[in-house]
């Protein structure tokens, strides 16, 4: 089971290891949500869920700001062999925001604010200074595969590892803007595939 935060945009993938002419069908709690132009999301009401198809292996489908409607199994299958099934459920408040991210997976965090500001964005890894000045880089402390935007707004993680657990911060002034405690976790302790991008928004 995947435990998302409220309010993110997940990405699910899709892969068949033969071609074929079977076109991939993604159902949600037993409902067809996405197939190719015969069946799209917003005719069962998900008017924030898109689908796409890359080839005749490979399917994607997306899900931005997710809500409690979206909670539940996204399976999807070509012809009658059901390839992966994801279980997405909504964090609840209380305890520690901690965020169970996938070994291997690509993520990136936002600076969120509420309306547009000239302060420059600061982000904070473990407490430790990752930007803001041209003399801090995330590399400096280790993290050689973290990178931030040149505006600072967004921060990225490729292939999210041990290294990367931990507490990220971005202050815009004095004011805390974004907290993400992020801990990684093995595909098979979570669900079956790859959630391939987590995106705060």
């Amino acid at each position: 089971m995947s435990s998302v935060v409220p309010d993110t945009n997940i990405t699910m993938k899709c892969h068949h290891g033969q071609e074929g002419t079977t076109q991939a069908i993604w159902w949600f709690n037993d409902q067809i949500l996405y197939g190719g132009n015969k069946f799209l999301p917003e005719e069962i009401g998900f008017k924030n869920v898109r689908g796409t198809v890359t080839n005749s292996t490979t399917s994607f489908l997306e899900v931005e700001s997710i809500k409690v409607q979206n909670e539940g199994n996204y399976t999807c299958a070509f012809g009658q062999e059901s390839i992966v099934t994801y279980v997405v459920k909504l964090q609840r408040t209380g305890g520690r925001n901690e965020t169970h991210v996938i070994h291997g997976a690509n993520i990136s965090m936002s600076c969120r604010t509420e309306r547009e500001t000239t302060l420059t964005p600061i982000w904070y890894f473990n407490n430790f200074v990752m930007s803001g000045e041209d003399s801090f880089r995330p590399g400096d402390i280790g993290l050689k595969n973290v990178r931030i935007d040149p505006n600072k707004a967004f921060l990225y993680v490729e292939s999210f590892s041990t290294q990367n657990e931990g507490n990220y911060r971005c202050f815009l002034g004095e004011k805390q803007a974004s907290n993400y405690h992020l801990k990684s976790t093995r595909k098979d302790n979570v669900i079956l595939g790859i959630i391939i991008a987590l995106r705060y928004s």
